[in-house]
């Protein structure tokens, strides 16, 4: 019997979780069923010296648009790494972006991008140094280039904070 229980418990512990959860609310006698998906991206690129001053989040749905966020993103730079290019019918670029910071220590990146029934949110980390940290001090301006498949409804953006403790 010690041992069927054993068994079961690791069986249980040691399923893998789905991609997609369901979460079941209720709300007053009906039952609201929202299904919730991780949709996957790729990094296509991230740094500290492009141009943009400001926080920004930018949807890049066209090569134009694409070929002019590069030149913000390589200002500073004297060799450019070449343009990508992408398919705009299935896919499209995310740039998230920090704006102007006093010295180093400072990133930007897409946590994760969840899809709801009726919404798409995109979680970005903003992270900063903490007060033992030992720091440049030069401007920076941090910045994070994304791939994701093409999302026709509008995206909601969630800044997260996140300070790095040094030791």
């Amino acid at each position: 019997m010690r041992l069927l229980a054993i068994v079961l418990i690791t069986v249980l512990f040691s399923c893998k979780a789905s991609e997609k959860e369901t979460l079941i609310g209720v709300k007053g006698d009906e039952k609201n069923v929202e299904t919730t998906e991780n949709i996957g991206f790729t990094v296509i690129k991230s740094g500290e010296n492009s141009t943009y001053k400001k926080t920004q989040n930018i949807i890049i749905t066209t090569q134009q648009e694409m070929d002019l966020a590069w030149g913000e993103m390589f200002a500073a730079y004297s060799r450019k790494p070449p343009i990508p290019m992408m398919d705009f019918e299935t896919k499209q670029f995310l740039l998230v972006t920090m704006g102007e910071q006093a010295s180093g220590g400072y990133s930007i990146k897409v946590k994760s991008i969840t899809k709801t029934d009726n919404k798409t949110t995109v979680t970005i980390e903003d992270t900063k140094p903490g007060k033992a940290c030992n720091t440049t001090s030069a401007l920076i301006y941090p910045f994070q280039l994304i791939e994701i498949p093409k999302i026709a409804e509008k995206l909601n953006f969630i800044r997260v904070s996140k300070i790095n403790e040094c030791k």
